[in-house]
């Protein structure tokens, strides 16, 4: 079996997210999530869709209606979940569009993806 084990830290904001899920669907919820987010330690590439847009560099998780947001450095082995929430299309709080301006606002940074973090696989055989 291959893969490669990484280091899962959230960002502030993730946690902050985290709580309010907690509080807002429940305790059930809440621990499917964080369970989730624990098991981004292993082959995060294949757990997530690689998102575009000013969201490039970024990945999504999702599970139900919920989108855990991660980036990934494979230099240094550390996924960092940036936000998770509620996805829902032409919402002002759907976590795309949260994660989105806090990039424009400048409060999130994106690193730039090295060579390692560039999906290499192509649909042509």
């Amino acid at each position: 079996m291959s893969g490669e084990y990484y280091r899962v830290k959230l960002a502030n904001r993730a946690k902050k997210d985290l709580r309010r899920i907690g509080k807002r669907y429940g305790k059930k919820t809440y621990e499917t999530l964080r369970d989730i987010i624990v098991g981004l330690e292993f082959d995060p590439k294949k757990k997530g869709e690689p998102l575009r847009g000013i969201l490039g560099g970024l990945h999504s998780y999702h599970y139900s209606r919920f989108r855990i947001i991660y980036h990934i450095n494979s230099g240094e082995f550390v996924v960092l979940v940036v936000g998770c929430g509620y996805h829902e299309n032409d919402s002002r709080k759907d976590i795309y569009k949260l994660i989105e301006r806090a990039i424009e606002a400048g409060t999130l940074v994106i690193p730039d993806p090295s060579p390692n973090d560039q999906d290499t696989s192509s649909d042509e055989d």
